[in-house]
């Protein structure tokens, strides 16, 4: 495809980056252009979201392995009316969280950002359905490590690092939760 000397000029004042100019014929009076689109899909901008996302929620996942293989204080204890520990659920808790981000880095890698999408499309309700089974499941988890932590562990057993950050996991994953049904009921 051909294209005139202001095409040219556009290109290299920068108002379109993502087309390159190849000069393919030059005459006295007029230049004849040839353009090549260059694809770069932000690959960027993408790959620092993911840094980004791994970064910010790699510390819970990694406190979350850590407590659950490496304490001996408190984790470990039994509850003779339910087959979870505090080790279980930390342990199933890391598991889901790497998946979780791998996932998320996995969408935000293979998915064009800014496409437009039909509210009305199968692709659509099928993802709003999975959100909603997703939500679901970290509210009721949530209730179940809330339920083991306060109400069944004997904590004086902890030592002062897994009793300090149980205590303050559980808190912020408690007002997470709270934002993200106060941000739905908004939407």
């Amino acid at each position: 495809m051909m294209h005139s000397e202001s095409d040219l000029e556009s290109v290299v004042a920068g108002e379109n980056p993502m087309r390159v100019a190849f000069v393919t014929k030059q005459t006295k009076q007029k230049k004849d252009v040839e353009f090549v689109e260059v694809k770069t899909n932000g690959l960027g901008v993408k790959i620092c979201l993911c840094i980004f996302i791994t970064s910010f929620l790699s510390p819970m996942i990694i406190c979350d392995l850590y407590f659950a293989l490496i304490d001996t204080s408190c984790v470990n204890q039994d509850f003779r009316n339910l087959q979870i520990n505090m080790h279980d659920y930390l342990f199933i808790t890391g598991i889901i969280g790497v998946t979780f981000v791998g996932i998320i880095n996995l969408i935000v890698l293979f998915i064009d950002i800014g496409v437009d999408v039909d509210k009305n499309s199968d692709t659509f309700i099928i993802m709003n359905i999975i959100r909603w089974i997703c939500k679901l499941f970290f509210i009721s988890w949530l209730v179940l490590g809330c339920t083991i932590f306060w109400s069944l562990m004997d904590n004086s057993k902890c030592s002062k690092q897994v009793y300090s950050y149980l205590l303050a996991r559980f808190i912020i994953y408690i007002v997470g939760s709270v934002l993200m049904v106060v941000r739905n009921d908004k939407n």
